[in-house]
């Protein structure tokens, strides 16, 4: 009996965990963020609706990505 269609094989499903392990080389979640750093979420989150920490909301209303040199800038900034 065959799968319905909307089920992905095996080796479409690892690729599009390798297509997304891709898309985030050089940029940080803030779950990243929060364990590099030990600030809170609401911190990170706060300093990203502010504009001090540049980020590029992937959903609507929910997961960012910082660029990594983004990031960099940041925490040199706060750390002056």
């Amino acid at each position: 009996r065959r799968p319905p269609r909307s089920t992905q094989g095996v080796s479409s499903a690892a690729s599009d965990v390798y297509k997304r392990q891709e898309q985030m080389k050089g940029w940080k979640t803030i779950l990243q963020i929060v364990e590099e750093t030990g600030m809170s979420e609401s911190t990170v989150r706060r300093n990203i609706y502010s504009g001090s920490l540049l980020a590029e909301q992937l959903v609507e209303g929910g997961t960012f990505r910082i660029e990594e040199k983004n990031f960099q800038k940041w925490m040199k900034r706060r750390n002056s």
